[in-house]
């Protein structure tokens, strides 16, 4: 019941796990603010000579520290170091490698491996050391290391919150990290395979719980995927009866007989329409949730709520039978089933309420929007080559229009579409220290990276986002969103860049070619 919704629970708080998540929050707090009066006490008292990450309980610890103590080492297990000069990253002992799961390398598969994260970055390029990265790591690891984008300015390693896109710390995120952990452990003690964390099955338990019916029935739906129906054969085996029998035919009971195979439910299904009826009785899958998340994939959103209501409703009259000796006809059952959708089609539509007209669509801006007078317009863009590697290419006009230069990066390893848009952000400042302008706009068709640049986020690329607003400081220059119609310059440089060589190409007074990137274009106000 504590486990989300998507995991097959009913989404209610492990009170244990959500008070660790919120625990990991001061110790997050902590991390972030050392500067704080209370994280100066608690460092004075208990660890002078280290961080939080690093103390230790201590002989005579409060009860504050020691809950301090529990949260700092729930936060540990989602904790990331984003790379930005390596220096202060220890390549085993820390968690630097973004992925699922496993955050350090395996282990090294050559004798005197390097230390530090920097003994593998060529500083002069700003780039991995290939032949080194290659040497040390298992292929697995080495291919994570190379995919992570290196800063070409001196920016420091720092922490971050991998389970957020941005980089930063939710009571939400470590909540569904410590459930998720929880249920992997108890998957394994019991020896089973664990598949209801998988994405498939967490797409099924999403499917099921937007079913549009009744809460009543979602819950029935839930308990039928549990097996926890009281039929007579889960109430003998709980030692709560004291036959397995069917109450109605006396046949063995179970979930499929209760609903699907007595005499009674039979009836009620053959009323039923036929291509629906074939597809659910036609199933001889054992296991309740598996038969129903076969049913979601094998019929229409509309013909499995027909399914749902009614298993609900022989459930109902079954209960009414067996407890209350009221008997129903099949007929009396399948009326009501048919009074029952289409009420539900009544409140369906009264909730919607009438379908507004679609607005006419805007029309789609074909030419770049003109930066202010004085200052000049940069756009940029990504390519991805699969299993090469990817560009990102910045083209600057001034504000009339005019080609000044464009430049494109080319890197190998980096295949992450965002990555890339944020390194073609980064190549704009550097087109823009070549050519020597301080004022001007960089745009982008990507809007996450827009937003991450402009919220400072420590997400997968936040050492690049942090060496952006760090080398952007020193310009008046704005980051803004476009859309892909306006920027098919850049997208056109990106994708001609892809086919050169690694490193950066640079193109002053001319374009490569004219008729992709003219020298001329007009701006719309």
């Amino acid at each position: 019941m504590t486990q989300p919704k998507g995991m097959g629970g009913l989404g209610f708080k492990d009170f244990e796990l959500f008070n660790l998540s919120m625990l990991a929050k001061q110790a997050w707090r902590l991390l972030q603010n050392p500067e704080t009066l209370s994280a100066r006490i608690l460092k004075g008292v208990y660890y002078p000579n280290s961080d939080i990450l690093g103390a230790e309980l201590g002989s005579h610890p409060s009860q504050v520290w020691r809950a301090i103590i529990e949260g700092r080492d729930t936060l540990r297990q989602g904790l990331i170091r984003r790379i930005g000069n390596g220096e202060t990253t220890h390549i085993w002992g820390q968690n630097w490698l973004p992925r699922e799961g496993m955050f350090r390398p395996l282990g090294s598969i050559a004798p005197n491996p390097p230390n530090r994260v920097s003994e593998l970055i060529i500083a002069a390029t700003a780039s991995w050391n290939r032949q080194l990265v290659q040497q040390h790591f298992m292929p697995i690891d080495a291919q994570v290391v190379l995919a992570i984008p290196l800063c070409t300015r001196n920016v420091s390693d720092f922490w971050a919150w991998y389970y957020e896109k941005n980089g930063a710390f939710t009571v939400k995120s470590a909540y569904k990290m410590l459930v998720a952990t929880k249920q992997r452990r108890e998957a394994w003690l019991e020896g089973s395979a664990g598949t209801s964390n998988s994405i498939a099955e967490e797409g099924s338990w999403k499917r099921l719980w937007k079913t549009e019916v009744p809460g009543k029935i979602r819950m029935f739906l839930w308990r039928l995927s549990k097996h926890s129906l009281p039929t007579n054969d889960v109430r003998a085996n709980r030692h709560m009866a004291t036959s397995d029998q069917c109450g109605l035919c006396g046949n063995r009971d179970s979930w499929r007989h209760s609903l699907l195979e007595c005499s009674s439910s039979r009836s009620v299904w053959a009323l039923i329409d036929e291509d629906v009826t074939h597809k659910i009785i036609g199933s001889t899958e054992p296991s309740a949730r598996q038969w129903l998340f076969t049913l979601m994939q094998m019929l229409s959103h509309d013909q499995f709520i027909l399914a749902a209501v009614t298993l609900w409703s022989i459930w109902h009259a079954r209960r009414k039978a067996i407890h209350e000796a009221i008997f129903q006809s099949p007929q009396s059952t399948f009326d009501f089933i048919g009074r029952f959708l289409a009420e539900l089609d009544t409140i369906k539509t009264m909730e919607r309420g009438q379908v507004a007209a679609p607005a006419a669509a805007a029309p789609i801006q074909r030419r770049p929007k003109k930066p202010p007078a004085g200052w000049c317009k940069i756009h940029v863009d990504a390519g991805v080559m699969e299993r090469r590697g990817g560009s990102a290419a910045a083209v600057c006009r001034d504000s009339a229009g005019n080609y000044m230069g464009s430049s494109a990066l080319v890197v190998e390893g980096v295949e992450d579409a965002a990555t890339l848009e944020a390194l073609a952000c980064r190549e704009a400042l550097s087109l823009a220290e070549d050519m020597g302008i301080q004022n001007f706009v960089i745009a982008s068709d990507c809007q996450q990276v827009v937003s991450d640049i402009n919220r400072r986020s420590h997400g997968t690329y936040g050492a690049i986002i942090a060496e952006i607003n760090l080398r952007g400081s020193s310009f008046h220059c704005i980051f803004s969103f476009e859309s892909r119609a306006v920027n098919y310059e850049a997208h056109s440089l990106a994708k001609f860049s892809l086919l050169r060589g690694p490193g950066r190409h640079v193109w002053f007074g001319a374009p490569h070619d004219q008729r992709c990137i003219p020298l001329h274009v007009d701006f719309t106000e």
